[in-house]
């Protein structure tokens, strides 16, 4: 779902470290457009969804885990 600013709203729905046994939740996040471009630019170069690349962003970012990128 596009938001005027450029957001989308994402369901995570797999965690690449294997660690998340929650259950998903759902987040409305809003984003400069420019900011969403090369987000989606960079999920597309590593062939995964925009959701996917933003999880695995976050959870790189706050896990201090670093995943392989080939």
């Amino acid at each position: 779902m596009s938001h005027p600013f450029g957001g989308t709203t994402t369901v995570p729905t797999r965690c690449y470290s294997g660690a998340m046994n929650d259950k998903p939740v759902s987040l409305n996040l809003r984003l400069p457009q420019e900011l969403h471009k090369r987000l989606k630019a960079r999920a597309d170069e590593q062939r995964r969804s925009l959701n996917s690349e933003i999880v695995l962003l976050l959870d790189e970012a706050t896990s201090g885990k670093q995943y392989d990128r080939t």
